[in-house]
């Protein structure tokens, strides 16, 4: 059996390592179409796959025996020989399915809410105007099924919520889970201060050489059956936030001035999102607060980010741990006030996860989407201290992603 030491690693896309020794399977030398020769040698790669590389790319080091040996291969065969090895490792690859009922039961949710919410989805249907704003998959899953239960309790209570908790707990990842959970239509709403009344019921337009009304995003949720997502409600100024008085309570009307009154639609939820302690934010009046259930969902903890991190990236493999743990140990510096909450982000995660499956190097994906948010050099320092503690430089992207089998949450379709 030979030994062969890799000296050409360039254009192997990952499958070779420089100057790393592989045991040679065989030897053939392949003929193209235009009769060019080739020596080849197949070893097993590093992604665990027995594969066909130019022996130009080796250095043979031992050969106390010649290997099975084949002449003249046509670029035909070949090619065949490659369909049939990617086909196999795709199909060993195949990623397992779960139900969104499965995975809810997984998380603790109750049988019955879980039916009862199946079958508000078979009983309220979506209009085909609007299906385009139906939520076909999650961009991420939440994970806490205390959380789970009591939101899908009042939405089919029909209680409006208010999800309230510290930064990157998952508030806005819940509100589109929810969305999708339900099969209803999403409308997104940022309650930043130019939001005004009109921004939410509508206002009038001028088409085709008339006034005409151009509906807000609260008009169709109201119309449509709609979730409404009101992010950082607790940013929003008085005008806008006292619409909405009509509509969360029992009356569950819109008043358009000069146009129509409309109620709101039996499937119609808002799902509020607030955070404390932002430049801008400030206190909810009470009046506006007991129309909401309001549901305050807790950090995530080692095992609720892994698994967010694992469903946002199917690939990836147990060295997440470590971004884990840099976001967990940066969020415990800012409780105890050494740095800012600017690099406690975990959108900046996600964000150099993102990058690095992409071929970035991990520290610098990790200082751009993490490090760089903190604009005081002092701040910058402390950051990059953690960094360099948990995420080695000589790390690349094999360092955290792999092609082993993961598990996959399809919810392309929802099975009843």
């Amino acid at each position: 059996m030979s030994i062969a030491k890799c000296v050409d690693a360039s254009r192997s896309q990952g499958t070779l390592e420089l100057n790393k020794s592989y045991v040679v399977l065989g030897e053939r030398t392949v003929k193209s179409k235009d009769g060019v020769l080739r020596d080849e040698i197949r070893v097993t790669n590093d992604t665990g796959i027995k594969k066909w590389y130019a022996k130009s790319r080796f250095e043979i080091l031992v050969t106390p025996e010649e290997p099975e040996k084949t002449h003249d291969v046509s670029e035909e065969e070949e090619e065949k020989e490659k369909k049939v090895s990617v086909k196999s490792m795709s199909m060993s690859m195949e990623p397992k399915k779960m139900t969104l009922g499965t995975f809810l039961a997984e998380q603790g949710v109750p049988k019955e809410l879980i039916k009862d919410m199946f079958e508000f989805r078979k009983m309220n249907g979506v209009e085909e105007t609007v299906k385009n704003r139906c939520i076909t998959r999650p961009s991420a899953l939440y994970v806490g099924g205390e959380v789970w239960s009591m939101a899908i309790a009042s939405i089919l209570e029909g209680h409006n919520i208010l999800l309230e908790g510290e930064k990157a707990t998952g508030k806005n990842v819940l509100a589109e889970n929810l969305a999708f959970a339900f099969g209803r239509p999403m409308w997104d709403v940022s309650m930043h201060v130019n939001i005004d009344s009109s921004s939410l019921i509508g206002d009038e337009t001028f088409k085709n050489g008339e006034v005409t009304f151009k509906p807000g995003y609260i008009y169709n949720v109201a119309r449509y059956g709609g979730f409404g997502v009101l992010d950082e409600i607790n940013m929003a100024k008085n005008e806008a936030l006292a619409v909405l008085h009509a509509i969360l309570d029992d009356r569950r009307v819109i008043d358009v001035p000069g146009y129509d009154r409309i109620k709101m639609h039996e499937c119609s939820r808002l799902i509020a999102t607030m955070n404390y302690g932002y430049v801008g934010t400030r206190e909810l009046n009470e009046a506006l607060v007991s129309r909401f259930v309001v549901i305050s969902v807790p950090s995530l903890d080692s095992d609720g980010l892994t698994n967010l991190l694992k469903s946002k990236f199917m690939d990836v493999n147990d060295n997440v741990k470590f971004l884990v743990k840099l976001f967990l140990d940066l969020q415990a510096k800012a409780k105890n006030g050494e740095i800012s909450t600017r690099s406690v982000d975990l959108r900046g995660v996600i964000n150099a996860l993102g990058l690095i499956d992409r071929g970035i190097n991990p520290r610098a994906a990790i200082t751009s989407c993490i490090v760089n948010k903190a604009f005081d050099e002092f701040e910058r320092t402390k950051i990059n201290d953690v960094v360099t503690t948990l995420i080695p430089e000589t790390w690349t992207r094999n360092d955290l992603f792999s092609t082993t089998d993961s598990l996959t949450v399809d919810f392309s379709t929802v099975k009843y």
